[in-house]
């Protein structure tokens, strides 16, 4: 999302405007929590259209790195066998969270500190943002939806490391037998 050097940002303003106002409009959480301060700041400087480059460039990492963790989430829930949760990126997790019986089961299961144990959600880079816990609560909403108890949820936290390592060993071997086919054919015989 950057713009070229000594070149006009209202083409990438208009950008970040749109995908501000929707990351805004998709319930992500409290402005007061620290993980969401910053981002949610340049948000709205972003729609009052008060942002300089390095402000666009923040805001875009960050939204990056959000939007990356949301897909992650969406992608774990049919690998870990969750079939009847249908929330989208609007899902409102405080609202969850506020429900006795789920505090109640996150403090005896301890499946928050398991998902992020097991690095199924990404941890921001250095130039992305606070670490957003609404990926890691819709994968546990997920589970806990479909009546999971706290044993097949560590099955499952398993199962999706699994097919995560499987996955990125096949595409190290696609990308070395690319490698070694490229090398083959630029060798001459």
């Amino acid at each position: 999302m950057r713009a070229r050097r000594g070149g006009s940002l209202a083409p990438v303003q208009s950008v970040m405007r749109i995908r501000a106002a929707q990351y805004l409009a998709g319930l992500p959480g409290r402005d007061s929590m620290a993980s969401n301060h910053r981002i949610h700041s340049l948000a709205r400087a972003c729609l009052d259209g008060k942002c300089d480059r390095q402000d666009l460039e923040r805001l875009a990492a960050g939204l990056d790195y959000r939007e990356r963790a949301m897909q992650i989430a969406r992608w774990l829930l049919p690998v870990m066998g969750v079939t009847s949760f249908t929330h989208d990126w609007e899902w409102d997790h405080h609202a969850w969270l506020a429900q006795a019986d789920v505090r109640t089961r996150m403090n005896k299961g301890n499946s928050f500190a398991k998902i992020i144990a097991a690095g199924l959600i990404p941890s921001p880079g250095k130039d992305e943002d606070y670490f957003y816990p609404k990926p890691v609560y819709y994968v546990i909403a997920g589970l806990y939806a479909q009546n999971f108890t706290d044993d097949e949820i560590d099955r499952r936290i398993e199962r999706a490391l699994r097919l995560r390592e499987k996955q990125v060993k096949l595409t190290a071997d696609r990308l070395s037998q690319s490698i070694h086919k490229r090398r083959s054919l630029q060798t001459p015989n």
